[in-house]
């Protein structure tokens, strides 16, 4: 992550927050997701998205990213396009409650 004045209030966020590049691998994932998903960030950091959506829903996700990408428009939350099931490294999957937006930080987009 680019700005540390960005990084530390993702990472003083209650909720997990996990930040990707356009290639939809993980760049930064905050304190709370590290939690959440039973991951560190050294571990995360360079891995597709996908690691952490059940397999279920991994292609309609998939979908949904690619279509925020070209359109830049998404409900705000994911889950209102049904149900969505996260993947902690351990494989126990649990519900979750998505959304998706980009951000400018030092001259570069972040989709979160």
């Amino acid at each position: 992550m680019q700005s540390d004045h960005l990084a530390s209030i993702v990472n003083s966020a209650m909720d997990g927050v996990l930040i990707i590049d356009e290639y939809r691998r993980i760049r930064h994932l905050n304190y709370a997701a590290e939690a959440m998903f039973l991951c560190s960030a050294d571990e995360a950091i360079g891995q597709p998205i996908d690691r952490f959506i059940a397999d279920l829903f991994r292609g309609e996700q998939r979908e949904h990213m690619i279509d925020f990408g070209e359109t830049k428009m998404t409900p705000r939350a994911m889950g209102s396009l049904g149900e969505v099931r996260g993947m902690r490294a351990n494989g126990e999957e649990f519900p979750i409650e998505a959304s998706i937006s980009q951000v400018e930080s030092d001259g570069q987009n972040s989709t979160h």
